[in-house]
């Protein structure tokens, strides 16, 4: 990749990610959003990892209150969907640690990875013209600017924990093709 393609990725990225920030930062959550919020505050405000006993009793889990891994499973005990959300719902835990739990942290934490999203894919275009001995020109990243700046990636997608399941989809593509 040539220093000019780099420069106008890099550019863009910087340009989508504060273009969303500006846009989307302090949007009123939606129903999904305010219940992954809840489950990151509960986590957050659990006391122990797990309940006094729980490896001569495992049963003892049941009836824990405050226990981060209770917490951590209880929403998927409702709603079996939501055992899809776990690895998002840590990964936005984790983030809270940096930024805080404030009430955009969700919306932060997926416009983040919304604009790694568009790096990677960018990346795994990359591999697929290399793979494909087509020729890398300055025209490439304009047609892949204008790909991703569709309004209906940059409005309907731009917010969710659909962001951080789909950054790592695409970086599974990317290293299946890397190998």
């Amino acid at each position: 990749m040539k220093l000019t393609n780099q420069l106008i990725i890099l550019i863009f990225l910087v340009f989508v990610t504060l273009a969303e920030i500006n846009f989307f930062i302090f949007n009123l959550s939606g129903i999904d959003q305010i219940r992954h919020l809840s489950w990151i505050y509960f986590l957050a405000n659990s006391d122990h990892f797990l309940p006094l006993g729980f490896f001569k009793n495992p049963k003892t889990i049941y009836n824990d209150s405050f226990g981060f891994v209770y917490e951590l499973l209880r929403y998927s005990y409702k709603d079996v969907g939501h055992t899809l959300n776990i690895i998002p719902i840590l990964i936005t835990y984790l983030f809270s640690f940096i930024f805080g739990l404030k009430p955009y942290l969700l919306n932060l934490v997926s416009i983040i990875f919304s604009s790694l999203s568009i790096f990677i894919s960018y990346k795994i275009s990359l591999q697929f013209i290399k793979d494909n001995r087509i020729k890398e020109n300055k025209i490439l990243p304009l047609v892949f600017l204008f790909v991703f700046c569709s309004s209906y990636i940059f409005y309907f997608s731009s917010l969710g924990v659909h962001n951080i399941a789909l950054f790592f989809f695409l970086l599974t593509i990317y290293f299946f093709f890397k190998n």
